[in-house]
């Protein structure tokens, strides 16, 4: 046995060995014994279980997985316990059984791991990206950091390692990647919608003008029917455009009946036609104070949802009713939410429904059920934070192969006053020969204004850029009273010509449009400037709506 003794320098370990043997003839027996101080032996053992210890303290506090096997890759010699919190399985498991650790790689990921493996590593050891899949059946992303342990000649004699969880990592990375793509659309359809708009807008005042020369009835029913296509594509790039957008606007009184009618409109022209579309909403809803464009967004968010639910067509219903909420009526429903009147916007689909399990998650900005290339995860966010915004919430019930019915709630305006009816267009307004400059890179668009304002008692001057307007409006000081340009030009945009023009003139009156989609990215461009003392017209425009624009910037006081 080995004793520890006290000795006058501390403790003292004795290892003793005790052997019989014969005294005499007689047969008499004793005790032989050697005792060997084995303090230092003792001391270095007790010093390598205290560190040891530690760093066993310091690898079961990682969140990495630590491990170390032998060069040949048969035994492990360790495997920190938060191999049992990434991978899900015991630790014993793999210990026993180490080639069981490559089934629990992504079957896309296994054939490249092992050739790496195969191959061996370099001096420097190597650094792998994997899958695994757990026992639950998530997949997780690995990042492994090997490194070779070499003896005392130098040969490798062990393969020691890090595997950190990097799945939260990557899904910020493609998160980040994904926002900056719909950053990018966002630009992208403005630009696209300037182009759009330039086209619409001479199509629409050149069939009004042609119905006031065409006298066939049946060429005004077909001239009918193209203002009523170039309507239809006219609000659907605006629609498109309102995801551009973002939270741009101001809340106003909105009779919601209105935005599910803009929303049903686009929904009809671009859903597939096995998807039918209904709405029953009531006549007597008060109005909501609310961003037309934000809710218009919570609804499309919602019936694109409900599109991708049904692959095999169905139906898709917007529903309305009035609710009053008291304090404390009991409803579990909303107990905790403000009291008062509510209009409630319901959208409903017969689709594949929504398990419970993603009920939970679905508002989690980035989740999504969807592949990558087909969906963001922010719609359902998006949905929630305008609506919260709004000082509203939702209600969804649905469930697994039965369809799912969305609940937006809103607080309603109680001194709201009902709809006032829509005044029929009145004649366009004529002028009194007041000569008038129209400036646009477009030149069918110039033509179609000349032609406009001539039948209805304009005199025109054309430029096709800010160069040409500046030197018109030099030549013809006092005389020119409107100045109608384009705010987006190449070379001299629209607001560098207007600085200019009221260096020359500073009584000429300014109209302005523009075929972009929202005042926010024609701020960047110095439309704040011009706010207040410019009207603006956003392409495309009917021909009254130009005509009235005119005759109202030509009124304005300087």
């Amino acid at each position: 046995p080995d004793l520890c003794l006290e000795g006058t320098d501390g403790p003292l370990w004795i290892s003793a060995t005790f052997s019989p043997y014969r005294q005499d003839e007689l047969g008499d027996m004793g005790v032989i014994g050697v005792m060997q101080d084995i303090s230092v032996r003792k001391r270095t053992e007790h010093l390598l279980i205290e560190k040891l210890g530690r760093f066993y303290e310091l690898s079961a506090s990682l969140h990495e997985v630590c491990w170390m096997v032998s060069a040949d890759l048969t035994e492990f010699y360790y495997l920190s316990p938060a191999y049992e919190r990434v991978w899900g399985r015991k630790v014993q498991d793999l210990v026993e059984n180490p080639s069981t650790w490559l089934d629990t790689i992504h079957s896309e990921d296994r054939e490249r791991i092992v050739k790496t493996m195969e191959a061996g590593f370099t001096e420097k050891g190597a650094e792998l990206e994997f899958r695994i899949v757990r026992p639950d059946g998530e997949t997780r992303w690995i990042r492994a950091r090997i490194f070779l342990v070499h003896d005392k000649p130098g040969n490798p004699q062990r393969i020691a390692g890090l595997c950190e969880d990097v799945t939260e990592k990557k899904q910020l990375e493609a998160n980040a990647l994904r926002s900056q793509r719909l950053e990018n659309v966002g630009f992208l359809a403005g630009g696209i919608a300037h182009d759009l708009n330039n086209v619409l807008g001479p199509i629409m005042m050149g069939l009004q003008l042609l119905k006031k020369w065409v006298t066939s009835e049946h060429a005004l029913k077909q001239i009918a029917v193209m203002q009523g296509a170039t309507q239809r594509g006219a609000e659907l790039v605006r629609q498109i455009l309102s995801f551009a957008r973002g939270g741009e606007g101001k809340r106003v009184e909105t009779q919601i009946k209105h935005v599910v009618a803009e929303v049903e409109k686009i929904v009809k022209a671009s859903f597939p036609k096995n998807i039918e579309v209904s709405r029953h909403l009531l006549n007597n809803l008060p109005p909501i104070c609310a961003d037309p464009t934000q809710i218009y967004q919570v609804l499309m968010n919602l019936c694109v949802n409900a599109r991708d639910s049904m692959p095999e067509g169905g139906r898709l219903a917007f529903g309305s009713r009035n609710e009053v909420i008291v304090e404390d009526d009991g409803k579990d429903l909303v107990p905790w939410r403000e009291p008062g009147p509510y209009v409630v916007i319901t959208v409903s689909d017969t689709g594949t429904g929504i398990s419970s399990e993603v009920q939970s998650k679905m508002f989690l900005p980035f989740f999504t059920t969807k592949d990558s290339d087909k969906g963001t995860g922010l719609g359902l966010s998006t949905v929630s934070a305008i609506v919260t915004a709004h000082n509203g919430f939702l209600k969804v019930s649905s469930e697994v192969g039965k369809g799912t019915l969305f609940e937006i709630w809103l607080p309603a305006v109680t001194s709201g006053k009902p709809d006032a009816p829509v005044p029929p267009d009145s004649e366009s307004p004529r002028g009194n020969g007041e000569l008038v400059l129209v400036v646009d890179d477009e030149q069918s668009f110039c033509e179609m204004a000349r032609e406009t304002l001539e039948t209805h008692g304009y005199r025109v001057l054309l430029a096709n850029d800010g160069a040409q307007a500046v030197s018109l409006v030099a030549h013809n000081r006092g005389t020119i009273r409107l100045l109608v340009t384009d705010l987006m030009m190449p070379h001299m945009d629209g607001l560098a010509t207007i600085r200019t023009v009221r260096d020359i003139d500073q009584a000429l009156k300014i109209l302005v449009f523009s075929g972009f989609a929202s005042e926010a990215m024609m701020s960047q461009r110095g439309w704040s400037e011009l706010r207040g003392t410019c009207p603006f017209l956003r392409k495309p425009f009917t021909e009254n709506q130009f005509l009235v624009a005119v005759r109202s910037a030509l009124q304005l006081a300087a």
